[in-house]
């Protein structure tokens, strides 16, 4: 008998690479996302600090090594990174319903430098009611996708212009013949920018 609240999965494969302990340098700052692409891995962290950790391949030998830190001024847990199919941008989300974003590549600019800043561009200064729930990038068009089930929206946010250009609210949803409340948990994006789900 399984309980309702619990979640199981069965993994066939599994198998510890590496072991990455206390990667902040600090116990306070807990990682609360992580997101892998090609090039590596992007952590964030419940104070809203970055780390960036480099995939390096020799031979059938895989190893990740930590290469850029950075925070922000205004402490917000990071609760959402999405990137972009071509891997050319990275979007954060925050608890304070911020969005910001840059170019993948400014990762791996000037790495010997020690006190390098990420210039981080802000989308928007925070909209949704409550923290964002998910969020997806577009392929073909500068769009982030967000949810959030505290206000129950749905907004499309042209990254370059930093504008939300649609907004939809999603209170309920039809079940046999009855409307029922509805959380928006989820949200993903076409690559072409037209279709969501």
């Amino acid at each position: 008998e399984e309980d309702e609240d619990q979640l199981s999965m069965r993994v066939e494969r599994f198998i510890i690479k590496q072991h990455l302990q206390n990667i902040f340098n600090n116990e306070n700052i807990i990682p609360s996302i992580i997101k892998c692409f090609s090039k590596g891995i992007i952590i964030g962290s419940t104070r809203g600090h970055l780390l960036f950790v480099e995939k390096n391949t020799i031979g059938d030998t895989v190893t990740f090594t930590p290469i850029r830190y950075t925070k922000r001024e205004k402490q917000a847990a990071v609760t959402g990174i999405a990137i972009t199919k071509n891997e050319e941008y990275v979007s954060i989300s925050y608890d304070s319903n911020e969005i910001s974003y840059f170019g993948i590549n400014k990762i791996f600019d000037n790495l010997k430098t020690v006190n390098f800043e990420l210039k981080m561009n802000l989308v928007c200064d925070g909209f949704h009611q409550g923290p964002i729930t998910s969020m997806d990038v577009a392929l073909q068009r500068p769009i982030i996708v967000t949810t959030s089930k505290v206000d129950k929206t749905v907004r499309v946010w042209n990254f370059l212009t930093g504008h939300c250009e649609y907004c939809k609210i999603i209170l309920t949803e039809k079940e046999k013949n009855q409307e029922k409340e509805m959380d928006i948990l989820a949200v993903a994006i076409h690559p072409n920018g037209y279709y969501l789900a």
